[in-house]
């Protein structure tokens, strides 16, 4: 298996230029297509000047590249014969150019590794091999045919990792686009059939996690990676023209993303029971495993130091006890010193010999151990009026970076939760955007959920960390409440109606409400600040059919208290019907947590629905509703549908 991730021999004579300067996510994040698109797809000429700008940006090796080398791939194999000489001939320079791996020569500071880029580097790897196989590709002197070969074998891994251990950026509104993306240009133009099943099986699974998790057209929830805009309003999701292709909805594509290769696709089409499934807006609960555990990769995936440390590198795992060795032997290897995301371990190079460093990771316990995405039990409740998602449990009292843990969603785009503010870690413009204020999470909170019902508690009182800043005492709520129809409030409460949907809100100590936004141009709050080394909040939803008014409902809400007390924190449920027969929701730090002193399961397989049950590492799929049927037979890379 090494030598199909890794090339002997190369030299640094076929060193390419350095990637330019980050430009940040703002620019990185758009434009990966282009608006003529739409024009070539319909047969028509075009200006080719964004299409060149696409070959400037590849070219210079910036981060993302990989996204417009998608789009220059899909204008290369689909509308070639409507592209001048001049044109073509500089797309072909750009795909026989690229540095598609870590392993080749080169320098610059792109992000090979997470989960999305893995699979993004390797298609493009593939399907540029494929389209010139005996080329010469000048960045490493092979020819297409080895590209073709290199990039299948880590395609075949990544897509057998996701079909067995889900999606590590799970359930991210950003980063399935860019997932979905790569496949639907692969499954169009992989001459390779079983290759063709494995991505279209895995395309599938991304289609039913839209499915499941989708509220007024939109996909929300928990998730492995997500953003500040996102969180705060569903309708900038970077995922919501792949839904609206998929399940329908208003509205037009944006042919300047990405998404615009699923889009224009030719060959995948949604399973018709996932469409069904997409089409429900009923009562639906979910339990889901995304992803490994640090502790769970070695045995998952074996002992190849690469396969390993290739798969910690998609957990952005790099600097954890059980990450490093591998972290360190990978970056010597491939001789990473000058990428800007991982330049700051240069220092922990000459201690790799030592077998020193997981205890001086243990020892100066990072912050960049946060970073890390681990193996996340996700709860999401639906119902007509709301839908409230939760990565039970996850990590608590332990640094975080971008993983979103829980959110309450109700009709028109309104998203309430709650988290605790951090700072980023590094100052430069590749990395300083996370943790953030809104984004994530500088220290988790302990979370869990029960149907309607959820309790988040912020233990601050834990070590601090090497690179951490400093740690705001505090958590804060987002609760929108220009947004809603109705919003009464307390000392320590806060609901909410949004249409007939209702949402209370009770902290355990008072809340702080902090001016309007300006650069939001709002005139009414959205952020409620706790203050304290411990907070909780705990969350009921329901609706005006079940708890009749808003007054009613906050009646509840605020005679029932949310106690911390030592270990323990502990809720009194509301009286009246949405407390649905319960009475004390609780949770003990490196304990159970308890409805009504009974332990609720917070360990999921990898899919349970009504729709799914399937046990974590599986090696078949099945999915049935309304008399459809999908059954994805990883096995003898079999899909059947009916």
């Amino acid at each position: 298996m090494t030598s199909d991730w890794t090339i002997s021999g190369a030299t640094d004579e076929a060193r390419a230029p350095s990637g330019g300067e980050d430009p940040g996510m703002a620019v990185k994040m758009t434009g990966a297509s282009f608006a003529g698109i739409t024009d070539l797809a319909a047969g028509r000429r075009i200006d080719e000047t964004e299409l060149l700008a696409l070959c400037d940006f590849v070219d210079a090796r910036i981060d993302c590249a990989d996204f417009r080398m998608i789009t220059l791939l899909k204008v290369r194999y689909e509308w070639a014969d409507l592209l001048s000489s001049a044109t073509l001939a500089r797309i072909d320079a750009s795909i026989l150019g690229f540095r598609y791996w870590m392993d080749e020569p080169g320098e610059d500071s792109m992000c090979y590794w997470s989960e999305n880029h893995q699979c993004l580097f390797a298609v493009c790897e593939y399907l540029a091999g494929n389209l010139f196989p005996d080329r010469v590709f000048g960045n490493l002197g092979v020819n297409g045919l080895r590209r073709r070969e290199r990039g299948a074998a880590r395609l075949r891994v990544w897509l057998a990792d996701r079909f067995r251990f889900g999606f590590t950026e799970w359930l991210s509104n950003t980063y399935y686009e860019e997932d979905i993306a790569p496949l639907a240009l692969l499954i169009d133009h992989a001459p390779d059939e079983s290759l063709r099943t494995e991505a279209t099986m895995v395309l599938d699974l991304l289609h039913l996690d839209l499915a499941l998790h989708r509220f007024g057209g939109r996909f929300v929830g928990s998730a492995g990676r997500c953003y500040e805009a996102q969180k705060q309003d569903p309708a900038t999701a970077d995922v919501n023209d792949i839904l609206r292709d998929a399940f329908g909805g208003p509205g037009e594509p944006d042919p300047t993303r990405i998404s615009a290769a699923y889009t224009f696709r030719s060959r995948y089409r949604v399973p018709e029971v996932i469409a069904a499934i997409a089409a429900e807006e009923g009562n639906l609960q979910v339990r889901a495993s995304h992803g490994l555990d640090l502790a769970e990769v070695a045995t998952a995936v074996g002992g190849d130091r690469v396969r390993r440390g290739l798969f910690f590198w998609l957990m952005e795992a790099f600097t954890t006890p059980e990450s490093i060795d591998d972290t360190m032997a990978l970056f010597d290897r491939w001789r990473l010193r000058s990428n800007s995301f991982l330049a700051p371990l240069a220092p922990f190079a000459p201690l790799r010999r030592t077998g020193l460093l997981p205890a001086l990771v243990r020892l100066l316990n990072p912050a960049t151990q946060g970073v890390a995405i681990q193996r996340a039990n996700v709860l999401t409740t639906r119902t007509r009026g709301w839908l409230l998602s939760a990565a039970q449990r996850y990590q608590p009292r332990r640094f975080g970076d971008q993983q979103h843990l829980w959110q309450a969603t109700l009709p028109g785009d309104v998203t309430v939760f709650a988290n605790h503010p951090g700072a980023p870690m590094f100052d430069d413009t590749a990395r300083g955007f996370s943790p953030a204020y809104w984004v994530g999470n500088g220290i988790n909170p302990d979370v869990v959920a029960d149907g309607n019902a959820l309790l988040a508690v912020h233990d601050l009182r834990v070590r601090g960390g090497y690179l951490e800043s400093t740690r705001p005492l505090f958590s804060h709520l987002w609760f929108p409440t220009e947004r809603f129809d109705e919003v009464l409030r307390g000392p320590d409460w806060i609901c909410g109606r949004a249409g007939d949907s209702l949402i209370g809100v009770r902290a355990a100590h008072p809340l702080v409400e902090q001016p309007p936004s300006a650069e939001r141009g709002t005139s009414r709050s959205h952020d409620f600040i706790q203050s304290g080394e411990l907070t909780g909040w705990a969350v009921l939803c329901s609706d005006i059919g079940e708890s009749g008014s808003l007054a009613e409902f906050a009646r509840g809400i605020a005679a029932s208290p949310l106690l911390l007390a030592g270990d323990l924190a502990s809720w009194r449920l509301p009286t009246g019907p949405a407390a649905r027969g319960r009475t004390t929701l609780s949770l003990r730090r490196d304990g159970p947590a308890l409805v009504d002193g009974q332990p609720i399961e917070t360990e999921y397989p990898r899919l349970d629905s009504r729709f799914a049950t399937v046990a974590r590492e599986p090696e078949q799929i099945e999915i049935s509703h309304a008399g459809k049927g999908l059954r994805l037979d990883w096995t003898n890379r079999r899909r059947e549908a009916w």
